[in-house]
């Protein structure tokens, strides 16, 4: 499914606590999330498959404080995000996802553009995978 990364970031988003416990306390919370995600419209079976063997990695949690738009003058982070290519591959972003960003956008209240920018910041539109497990990491997140 290619919005379940974006469904546990979500889950995340509303996650009351980003504290990992002992690795049963880990797989009750998935427990919690997987009725989350029930109510999101995932299935019970393609949640465990997402999640199967997932263990928490602690190793996110002080990660959290260590990202440059925290640590790094507005403008200087700016300044290394936005430049014409980025721009431009947004302004392309959004006409070519068009109808899937109206839905989403419509769906979860979130403006296309505002999708878009999210996602070149993020991965460069897809070019940058990041170093970690993207499911583990919401998950340790989340729980």
């Amino acid at each position: 499914m290619r919005w379940s990364p974006l469904l546990l970031a979500g889950l995340w988003l509303g996650a009351p606590s980003i504290a990992v416990a002992a690795p049963d306390a880990f797989a009750t919370c998935l427990v919690t999330l997987k009725a989350q995600a029930g109510k999101q419209g995932i299935s019970a079976e393609r949640f465990e498959v997402l999640t199967a063997g997932l263990t928490p990695d602690p190793s996110v949690l002080p990660l959290l404080d260590a990202q440059p738009e925290f640590t790094t003058p507005l403008w200087d982070y700016l300044a290394a995000l936005v430049d014409t290519q980025r721009v431009d591959d947004g302004r392309a972003r959004l006409i070519e996802h068009r109808d899937l960003l109206a839905r989403v956008s419509a769906e979860y209240g979130v403006d296309a553009a505002t999708i878009v920018a999210v996602w070149g910041v993020e991965s460069d539109y897809g070019r940058v995978f990041g170093k970690r497990p993207l499911l583990q990491s919401l998950a340790t997140l989340s729980c």
